[in-house]
Formats: C-alpha cells, structure tokens, sequence
C-alpha cells in the first residue's frame, strides 16, 4: 500500500520517518505535499492534489484549513483519506462536501483519546446523556492571542492551574483548533455536538498532555483517562496521534483479524 501524507509538521514528519524506515510491512512512504518538507531522504515532494496520482491512502496532518482545500479532491480521486484535523468538521458545509465526495472513503483517527468505541456502542445502545472532556496541558502550549490580558498573565506566571475554557465542544474547536480535536472527535463519535462539554486546563508543572473523559449514558457510567507524552518537536501534540495513524495503516492492510 502506497502512502501519502499530506502536511509535514510534528505528527506527519514523526509518521513519515517511522513508515520511510519500513516500521510496518507492506506500506511505502511514497510521496509528502507540504511547504516544510525536510526528511533527508529520497521521497518525492509534490502538489497535494497530485497526491491521488500515485498513492492508495493520504495521512492528513496538515490542519484545518487544509482539510478544507483539498481533502475534497482527494476523495472525488478515489483516495481514502484518515483524517487527523477532526475539527475542521465543525463546518456543516465541509462535512456535507466530504460526504457527497466519498464518505466512506473518509477515515476519521482516534488521534490522542481512548474510549471511542465505548462512546459508539453507547450511541448504537441508546441514549448519551452527557460527554465531558477535561483537557489538561503545560501552560506555555494553550496560550491564544484571543485571552485576556489577566489570563494571559496568569499563563505565564505559571503559579497554579489556569482554567482556559469551559463551554461546547463546537467553540472549542475553534478557539484551540490544533489542541482539541479530540473534542470532535467525541461528538462524531456520539452522533452529535449537544452533549459534549469541554473544560481546558494549564497546568504549569505537567509534562505529559492528559485528557479525562467522562460518559454517562443509558447502558452504563465511563470513565477514561489518557496522559500523553507530547512530540519533543510540538508540546501541543502528542505522541499518541503519530502512533495512532500506524495503527490505522497496519489495520488497512492487515490479512489477521482485527478489532472493530
């Protein structure tokens, strides 16, 4: 299986390396689209839409603007596409687009959480009360220019545990695009925005980016938590997201039973 990876930062040059150096069987890192293409090897660089000339999947870790210029294309081409940028989903229009493009070509990751099947069969179960998701992370790695000046401050004094946001998931999306896809994550997971409610956190002493998942539904009480060692090259992503890309790829192309 040939593929693509569309966007170079943290996750995508991290899943680049690890698949140029053969880590799973029968999948070659055959082209990279991105303006900041740095591997020191033989791998071709070209246009993202060129992409669907020559490869069976694309990685999309490039952001949500890219999700939205060429995504689309990719999928009208026959290409499957396993998207990192949930987020970028949060646009009614976008989503509809990727549907009629090819849906079922579209992958979404589980990118840094667990408990996406749970939240699943809890949807298929019946009904999902309540999803809250606390999110907590090294100070210095969620300040935005839209914070108050005091917040701001309180962030880098780096004193205590600053409470950056609590609201829907839908506005965290797009107050902390590259931080909380993991939020959409979990609406698409459960069907729907409404239930999910997001509560993010810096935490001046923390290393590791953490993610609390609580879930109450008709078929039982949740609870899970994941500490993520965060990508030495972007403390704002974690490790995770790299490594659950491979997984993705190695289920793709696996002959052995696998879970669904």
């Amino acid at each position: 299986m040939k593929v693509g990876i569309l966007g170079w930062g943290a996750i995508g040059s991290w899943v680049g390396e690890k698949l140029y150096n053969g880590s799973i069987p029968g999948v070659t890192l055959e082209a990279v689209a991105s303006r900041n293409y740095r591997l020191p090897a033989p791998v071709k660089c070209i246009e993202p839409l060129e992409l669907s000339q020559c490869v069976d999947v694309v990685i999309e870790t490039a952001g949500h603007e890219a999700v939205n210029d060429y995504v689309p294309g990719l999928l009208e081409k026959g290409i499957r596409v396993v998207l990192v940028s949930t987020g970028a989903l949060r646009d009614q229009g976008l989503y509809d687009e990727l549907a009629k493009a090819g849906g079922d070509r579209l992958i979404l990751s589980t990118g840094a959480i667990g408990g996406v099947d749970i939240v699943r069969a809890c949807r298929q179960a019946g009904n999902i009360e309540s999803i809250t998701l606390s999110t907590t992370k090294p100070s210095l790695a969620l300040e935005r220019p839209w914070m108050s000046a005091e917040m701001i401050a309180q962030i880098r004094e780096g004193r205590e545990v600053v409470e950056c946001y609590r609201g829907s998931a839908l506005a965290a999306t797009e107050l902390f695009p590259e931080s909380v896809n993991v939020a959409a994550t979990l609406a698409f997971a459960a069907g729907s925005w409404e239930p999910v409610d997001v509560r993010i956190f810096a935490d001046p002493l923390a290393t590791l980016n953490s993610h609390k998942i609580d879930i109450v539904s008709d078929i039982g009480l949740y609870k899970v938590e994941v500490s993520n060692h965060p990508l030495p090259s972007n403390p704002k992503s974690s490790a995770l997201v790299g490594a659950s890309l491979l997984r993705s790829l190695h289920d793709l192309t696996t002959n052995l039973p696998t879970f669904m």
